[in-house]
């Protein structure tokens, strides 16, 4: 809204020094100071220039479409050689102008039509309809917010880099009568309503797909999972409220309430333990200020932007007792619901982050591909299910962590998450692994109220990259290996290429090579290690003790985190399958919290394992 009135002035009245003023100013020198007449007549003549009326060359540069003439005749002239489809004649005028300007557009049947912003409303006069009317005359300029959200799009098309332009068009769909969109891709980046409203949502409109975020719009976060989305063995330490932060009435973990009419009834302050017969911390409170902050980092406009978090898991159960018709799926299902209830009632809109996603340690048994598939089979589930509720919602992508199995190492469900990582636009994204967290001394399986802060935080960072940067987050997994003799390289994709990759004993203690095993027949016999470098911060290069080509008949393989020949250690970064390998994001990128101070969220590997025979 502008600052100034309708007759151009800011309406404030002249002002004198005070008495008091000019005696402490005497004998000063004038250059060292403003008086009030010198100001006043600073802002006189601002108020001037807000007064005087663009110039022709401002109008038809911002008239897109009209066509300048220098009278009226000149204008009958054109348009009785080129008759125009409808005849709209625009004058602006002005009484304190030297002369009128005149302009007129031949029309497709629709408006077109705009307003400068110098011109008041006394400058503004209409006769006839203006959408879709038949040879209307009109003197003073129209305004039509359609049209205005067509030059506001054409402004940000010519604003945009050229390599970015050629990419760039303007389109209308059956829901976004105009849209700015990206031809090669076709995610839409700005859209605007029927009245020329600035829009921005999620779903698919004509084949093309929109996801662009609405500032004033609610977000459901949802930790789903076991026993660590529950904040198991450890009591709550996140009291701090955050503005933007909430949780339902009955706390985060919503099979626990007592009373589901009370518990999904309001949403409160999301802070951890409001539930006083379920006092943990789960790692909701550091998913949603984590995100929080990545967003207000990033620079983005929040406006009035909320995030409402739940975790609606359980402890200690299979992912075949989180499928779709179970009691724990209906429990994430009505979470939604009532959350989108909830902001029904308020007048908001609102859709669903990415999942966060913290299992594996029930499921010890299932092989990589089962796992897998069983884990994709509910997203996809998830999916279906969550268009009954919020109509035409895009498909979730999931933040996943790896978790430590400690009665077998190299289960499926530890391998499958570096799998998944490493698999091109599959709606996974690793965030985190578990051997650098400190665990709970009396309950060693599980973390302590710290650590599972930490993990939040790191997947709520991931979440927001993924959400609203639409960055391709991607863990960290090996790829291009090759093996020379004694010598195994390979690389490690790094999530973010601005940082490089590091062996860090501090924060976990060495278990010997860096966490790197040699095996030779795949399970407990195992081949030395001479050196393990880092080169061109992206490559690893292990010297094996011995010539790997005699081995080549068994099966060698390359580990990294996964203990060998091992069970039943605890996990954590003393204890139990670990390694020293991250990158050093954590540097630039950290979490403030008033528990943790600053926790650099660095990119720790996880745990993988290579079959080496077909190098050799």
């Amino acid at each position: 809204m502008s600052e100034f009135q309708q007759d151009g002035t800011l309406g404030i009245e002249d002002k004198q020094d005070h008495p008091q003023r000019v005696k402490d100013l005497t004998g000063t020198e004038s250059k060292f100071y403003y008086s009030a007449e010198e100001l006043d007549k600073m802002r006189r003549a601002t108020e001037e220039l807000f007064k005087t009326k663009a110039s022709k060359e401002d109008i038809v540069s911002a008239a897109n479409g009209f066509i300048l003439f220098a009278n009226e005749t000149a204008a009958n002239t054109f348009f009785t050689n080129n008759p125009p489809a409808e005849d709209v004649l625009f004058k602006y005028t002005d009484a304190a102008a030297s002369k009128a300007d005149y302009y007129r557009r031949a029309s497709d049947n629709t408006t077109q039509v705009l307003k400068e912003r110098s011109l008041t409303e006394e400058d503004i006069s209409q006769t006839g309809p203006i959408e879709n009317g038949a040879n209307v005359t009109t003197e003073g300029q129209l305004y039509d917010e359609k049209i205005a959200a067509q030059l506001y799009a054409d402004q940000k098309l010519s604003e945009a880099p050229d390599a970015v332009k050629q990419d760039l068009d303007i389109q209308s769909t059956d829901k976004f009568p105009l849209c700015i969109y990206d031809k090669t891709t076709g995610w839409i980046y700005q859209a605007f309503d029927e009245e020329g409203k600035m829009l921005v949502g999620e779903g698919e409109s004509n084949g093309v797909k929109f996801q662009i975020y609405l500032t004033d719009q609610w977000k459901i976060i949802i930790v789903y999972g076991q026993s660590f989305t529950r904040g198991a063995s450890d009591t709550s330490i996140s009291k701090a409220v955050l503005d933007r932060l909430y949780t339902f009435a009955g706390g985060v973990v919503t099979n626990e309430y007592a009373d589901d009419v009370f518990g999904y009834g309001s949403r409160v302050a999301h802070i951890e333990g409001i539930n006083p017969n379920f006092d943990t911390e789960t790692p909701c409170y550091g998913v949603a200020s984590s995100a929080l902050k990545r967003i207000q980092d990033s620079g983005q406009e929040l406006g009035e932007l909320d995030f409402i978090t739940f975790a609606p898991g359980q402890s200690g159960i299979s992912i075949d007792a989180l499928d779709k018709g179970t009691s724990h799926y209906t429990n994430l299902i009505e979470g939604i619901q009532k959350a989108y209830d909830l902001a029904q009632a308020a007048g908001k809109s609102i859709s669903v982050l990415p999942v966060i996603w913290i299992h594996g340690q029930s499921d010890a048994d299932f092989t990589v591909t089962d796992y897998v598939l069983k884990l994709k089979t509910l997203r996809d589930d998830l999916n279906v299910d969550l268009k009954t509720i919020i109509k035409d919602h895009p498909d979730l992508d999931w933040i996943i962590q790896q978790t430590d199995i400690p009665r077998k190492h190299n289960a499926g469900p530890v391998l499958a998450a570096y799998e998944l990582a490493a698999e091109e636009n599959n709606g996974f994204h690793l965030a985190d692994v578990e051997y650098h967290l400190p665990h709970n001394p009396e309950d060693p399986i599980h973390m302590v109220s710290e650590s599972y802060l930490k993990l939040g935080a790191k997947m709520g960072y991931v979440m927001a990259r993924v959400a609203f940067e639409k960055y391709n987050w991607k863990g960290i997994y090996p790829y291009d290996v090759s093996i020379q003799g004694r010598i195994i390289r390979f690389k490690l994709n790094r999530p973010d290429s601005r940082f490089k990759f590091l062996f860090d004993e501090v924060t976990v203690n060495n278990p010997g090579a860096y966490g790197f095993r040699l095996t030779s027949d795949g399970s407990t016999s195992l081949t030395s290690i001479a050196s393990i470098d880092i080169v061109n911060d992206d490559t690893i290069v292990v010297v094996s003790g011995v010539d790997l080509a005699p081995l080549a008949a068994t099966a060698l393989e390359l580990r990294y985190a996964l203990r060998v020949g091992s069970t039943g250690d605890n996990p954590g970064p003393t204890t139990g399958s670990r390694g020293n390998l991250r990158d050093n994001q954590g540097d630039v990128v950290k979490f403030k919290d008033p528990n943790l101070g600053e926790y650099p969220l660095h990119n720790w590997c996880p745990s993988f394992k290579i079959s080496l025979n077909q190098y050799l």
